[in-house]
């Protein structure tokens, strides 16, 4: 601070402009070096000293987030330079700094050539970096250095409320911070990349020491139209002796518009069930960035709503293939409507005998939907003949 007092009483000179460069690169800075001896062996002229900038010369620090690369930091210094020579000292950059990725824009410093690391006495000691500075005049100068670290993890998370009785629920996002870059990030300005190259802006987060997690809620609650439904899924290849009870599990679908505006990036989300005053956890999943844009349901828990029982009536190898018969038992055991998705998965080449009418082919299988009045019980069914396998 006294040195910046010094320097501007004594030459008078105001503070420089610093313009930005919307360059991805500068035009003329040397590459990092990992020696700092020539230097260090350099002689001082009159008049110059050494500077060490550290985090309370920053102007501003700024920090993108990606799901493809790692952190990448923009870092903007106030530099209180002298006329002649100066060796100015980097300090406060990450321990976890990759040498190869340091590069600056030379616009307001073109004598700022080559930087290089000065050695460290602790193998957990961030280095420090240096650069000898040749100026006419001196005064108040900007830098800004750029370059990516280890270090930063983050994630995303999200949580689904569904309300009881409706088709309406309601989506919140967080994100998580992880600081293990052996510098403090108070104060920096944090913005996040995801998959499809969209920017999130997180602002300023004003405590973020190193070995600290930061997290915090996104943006505000986004309602969205759910439709229930339920699903029950099976596999109907092989020889199954016997009556088998399938699990039906509850999803929530969204339109493909409204899935378009959630889901930033990959990460946790719970699925949870409003009832009055009472919440329920139904589900613990994982959101996938390729479900953004496009109709799809979400996880919510198992259902007891309907009852579904799958029995193999005929399973038999003959001269063009086997016989695979499925009578399927549905019991609505609630005293309301229900419909029901049954998924039938069957793998191999196949062609359809019986039920043709009633099922759908899709590429998994066959499907199904069923409307089931309050108690009822119905029972539905296929025939299918696939082509043997090398080990049928």
């Amino acid at each position: 601070m006294l040195r910046r007092v010094l320097v501007t009483l004594l030459l008078m000179s105001p503070t420089l402009v610093w313009a930005q460069s919307d360059s991805a690169r500068p035009a003329n800075p040397t590459p990092a070096t990992p020696n700092a001896a020539a230097i260090d062996s350099e002689p001082l002229l009159a008049g110059s000293e050494r500077l060490v900038s550290d985090a309370q010369d920053r102007l501003s620090l700024a920090v993108e987030l990606s799901t493809q690369a790692l952190a990448h930091f923009t870092d903007q210094r106030q530099l209180a330079l002298l006329s002649g020579r100066n060796t100015i000292a980097f300090a406060d950059l990450p321990a976890t700094l990759l040498a190869p990725s340091l590069y600056w824009h030379s616009a307001t410093l073109p004598e700022l050539r080559a930087l290089s690391t000065e050695p460290t006495r602790r193998d957990d000691q961030a280095p420090v970096w240096q650069a000898s500075v040749f100026v006419e005049a001196g005064g108040n100068r900007s830098a800004r250095l750029h370059y990516q670290a280890e270090g930063l993890d983050w994630q995303s998370s999200y949580q689904l409320r569904w309300t009881q009785g409706s088709n309406e629920g309601q989506w919140r996002e967080a994100i998580a911070i992880r600081n293990q870059t052996g510098i403090d990030l108070s104060g920096a300005q944090f913005t996040a990349v995801n998959d499809f190259g969209q920017r999130r802006e997180f602002g300023r987060i004003p405590s973020l020491q190193s070995g600290m997690r930061w997290r915090a809620l996104v943006g505000d609650p986004q309602s969205l139209t759910l439709t229930p439904m339920l699903v029950a899924k099976a596999l109907a290849n092989g020889p199954q002796p016997g009556a088998q009870q399938t699990p039906v599990e509850r999803r929530l679908a969204v339109d493909s518009e409204q899935s378009e505006a959630i889901g930033f990036a990959a990460g946790p989300m719970s699925v949870i069930h409003d009832q009055g005053d009472e919440t329920t956890p139904l589900a613990q999943t994982q959101w996938q960035p390729s479900q953004r844009g496009s109709a799809l349901e979400i996880a919510a828990g198992m259902s007891t709503a309907v009852r579904v029982e799958r029995l193999q009536v005929d399973y038999r190898h003959q001269a063009d293939g086997i016989e695979n018969a499925w009578r399927i038992t549905l019991h609505n055991t609630t005293d309301q409507t229900h419909t029901i998705r049954l998924e039938e998965v069957i793998q191999g080449r196949w062609q359809i005998e019986e039920g043709e009418a009633d099922w759908q082919r899709t590429a998994t299988g066959l499907e199904r939907r069923i409307t089931l009045a309050a108690g009822e019980r119905r029972e539905v069914g296929y025939r299918i003949r696939q082509q043997p396998t090398p080990s049928s």
